[in-house]
């Protein structure tokens, strides 16, 4: 199942071993089904094609640290 995206989401892109931050432009390639769409993705300063296996959304994440404690932590960033 692939998350849905929309022009100007920030994204993580590639394989899970190396996901890199970027920015979903444009759709390049609407399928309809039959093959993964593609979209123009901006990441480190360039404009790349992504297929949609390799796009997903990126949650926002809360970093903070705890009082008295000596290590970062985070959360998601779930405003509910």
């Amino acid at each position: 199942m692939y998350d849905y995206i929309s022009k100007g989401d920030l994204v993580h892109v590639g394989p899970v071993t190396n996901k890199r931050m970027g920015i979903a432009l444009e759709r390049r390639t609407i399928s309809f089904g039959y093959e993964p769409d593609e979209w123009f993705v901006f990441v480190d300063g360039e404009v790349l094609v992504y297929s949609i296996c390799y796009i997903q959304s990126a949650q926002p994440v809360k970093i903070y640290k705890s009082p008295g404690y000596r290590y970062y932590s985070y959360e998601g960033a779930n405003d509910d």
